[in-house]
C-alpha cells in the first residue's frame, strides 16, 4: 500500500518533524496523505522518495512537485 491517512499537517510542519526541507512553495499548504508512489499524487499528499535496490525514488522527485 502506498497512500497512508496521517493528521493534517502542513508542509512545513511535515518538513520540520522529518529532517527534510521545502523544495517549492510557502509550506502553508495542507498534508493529509502520505504516498511513495509518484503516479497518483493528489494536491494534499506529501511523497516520500524511498531508495532501495532497483530503485530510486529520487529519480521521480520532479515529477511528484509538477
Amino acid at each position: 500500500m502506498t497512500h497512508s491517512k496521517l493528521t493534517i499537517w502542513t508542509v512545513a510542519e511535515l518538513a520540520e518533524v522529518v529532517g527534510g526541507r521545502l523544495l517549492a512553495g510557502t509550506g502553508e499548504s495542507p498534508v493529509s496523505t502520505a504516498t511513495t508512489d509518484s503516479r497518483g499524487l493528489t494536491a494534499d499528499a506529501a511523497f516520500f522518495a524511498l531508495r532501495g535496490d532497483r530503485f530510486d525514488g529520487h529519480d521521480f522527485a520532479a515529477a511528484a512537485l509538477e
